[in-house]
Parts: structure tokens; sequence; C-alpha cells
């Protein structure tokens, strides 16, 4: 199910079992603070995979508290096939929280939630209108409006970062003189540093000028450690590139380049055609995949991440 329509579920209170599926973690974690919202007088029990024996035990017994909202983080991790009995009884609120890799579609899975309702909680397309459509549901949703112009350069601003953009509108929420959000709102108000570090490392690497690179990653890691935002944001910009090295072989025109990826067409015929050019394809194309290694290698790194970062930085020696 979309999440708009599961959130409109949640909030009328027309059902009350969700499975949160997806790669988006800010979702999730807005449809649990949702949650607390439209059933405030609830008992909330949340638990991760080390808490499932005790989860399974709780989930089957009388409460004492009527009114209880179940949470079960990473539940795919949790021998899920031993809750088929308990998640069937249970009359509270249940929120089943899903890994990002788990594949709920699975025989084992798929048989256990088939009574529940199945929420989409997956990253959104950086290229079209996913990011303007869900920035304007937001605003809605808090009794604000915001001007189409001002919306896109909200997120032309900030990014693709949902926990980004979420506390930049909560800023703007606070501090607009009227209901309406206005471009010169966004202006004013709106903070541009991480983005536009984020933009100066990516400009810097097509360059191949890695000291300028490594210096922006010093300026990024004095206001940012989330080195994974960083790995994901320059994977989904090679993977446009990609994406228009493609369209450039089928002979699509910039016009049409532009319509499909999301880009002003005068950006692509002034910057990524170009660098596309002297970089080419495979180059662009090994950039993706070495990038999805990375982020794997940042979560599961222990030590100091951004030294993972700077040795991939030198791939762009001339």
């Amino acid at each position: 199910m979309r999440y708009s329509d599961a959130v409109t579920l949640l909030t009328f209170k027309r059902d009350t079992r969700f499975a949160l599926i997806g790669s988006e973690p800010f979702l999730k974690e807005y449809f649990i603070k949702l949650s607390y919202t439209v059933y405030p007088g609830n008992v909330v029990e949340k638990y991760s995979p080390d808490d499932a024996s005790e989860a399974l035990i709780n989930l089957g017994s009388e409460s004492l508290f009527s009114d209880r909202t179940v949470i079960l983080m990473d539940f795919d991790k949790m021998k899920p096939e031993r809750f088929s009995e308990a998640l069937k009884n249970f009359a509270g609120l249940l929120i089943l929280v899903f890994s990002e890799k788990a594949d709920a579609k699975s025989k084992g899975l798929s048989k256990i939630i088939s009574d529940i309702t199945a929420v989409d909680c997956y990253r959104l397309r950086e290229y079209g209108d996913d990011y303007n459509i869900w920035i304007r549901t937001m605003v809605v949703q808090e009794g604000y409006t915001i001007q189409d112009d001002a919306c896109r350069l909200l997120y032309a601003l900030v990014g693709s970062n949902m926990y980004s953009l979420a506390n930049e509108l909560g800023k703007l929420f606070l501090v607009v003189s009227s209901k309406t959000i206005t471009l010169d709102d966004v202006k004013k108000y709106v903070s541009v540093v991480a983005s536009s570090s984020l933009f100066e490392i990516l400009d810097s690497l097509l360059r191949r000028d890695v000291p300028e690179a490594l210096r922006c990653l010093d300026s990024y890691s004095r206001t940012n450690d989330n080195y994974v935002d960083l790995v994901n944001f320059l994977a989904i910009n090679f993977e446009k590139l990609y994406r228009i090295a493609l369209l450039r072989e089928d002979k699509k025109d910039t016009e049409t380049i532009a319509g499909i990826v999301g880009i002003p067409k005068v950006v692509i015929a002034t910057k990524y055609l170009p660098k596309i050019q002297v970089m080419g394809k495979t180059f662009i194309g090994n950039q993706i995949d070495t990038l999805c290694n990375l982020e794997i290698q940042l979560r599961l790194f222990k030590g100091e991440k951004k030294i993972l970062v700077s040795h991939y930085f030198h791939r762009f020696v001339k």
C-alpha cells in the first residue's frame, strides 16, 4: 500500500495492523511517531531482535492494559515463524518494522503478514517529482500550504535526505508569518551548508580534483558525520550520469533527457555531458558499484569512517 494511504488508515483508526517495508528509515520512524499521536493513551511496547522471546511471551499474554501498541523492530530477524499465532490473536495496535534488506515477499514472511497491511517505505526517486509531492504532503499535514517555486527551491537546497528536509520544514513552520510558505521564506530561512558541501564534493570529483574534494570532505565533516548519506548522494548522482550516458547513446535530445532524469537541460549540456565524455560510461558505472560496496563497508566498519571515504576519493587521481 502507498505510504500516504496507510497514514490515512492509521490517522482515522481504520486499521490497526501494519508492516513497514522498505529502505527509507525516516518514513518508518515518522509512521511510528504518528501512531503515538493517534493513540496517545496506549501503552507502548517496543522490541528489538534481542528481545524477541520477551516479545513473543507478551504478545500472547493478557495485559493489565487494554490499550497496547506493540512495535517489533527488524521483525524479519526475530524468527518470524514463531510469531504466527500470537500475531493473529493480538488485538491492539501492531507495527512490524522490517529491516532495509528484508524480502517481505518471501514465502515464509508473506504468509505470516498476509492479513497485515504492508506499507511501502521505500526511498523516493531522485528524478521526477516524487520529493516535491512528499514535501507538499508533509506541509499540508501540518495545516500549511507551500508555493510551487518554494517547494522546488527547498528540495534543490536541501537535497533528498528526509531528516534534513523535515528539519528545515519544522523551522519554517515555526518562523513563517502566515499559513503559506513562500519563495522568500525558503530563501531567508533554509540552511544550505550541508547540501552545498555535498555538491562541492561531487563537482570536485567530476573534475578529478582530489585535493579539493578532500578539502570539501573536511568541511562536511565539521558539521556532519553521516558518511552513508554522503556516499548515497554520490551514488545517486553517478547513477544519473550513467542514465544520461545511456540516453545519449539512444540518440535522445537534451530536452528529453532533462525530462527523464529531472536535471535542467542547461546543466546537462554544460556540466554533465562534457564530464561523461571525458570519464566514459564504463568508469561511471564502476563508481556506482564501488559506492554501493562502500555503503555496506561504512555500515559495518567500527573505525574512523572518514578514512574509507578519503580512500575512495583517491580513485579519481588523474
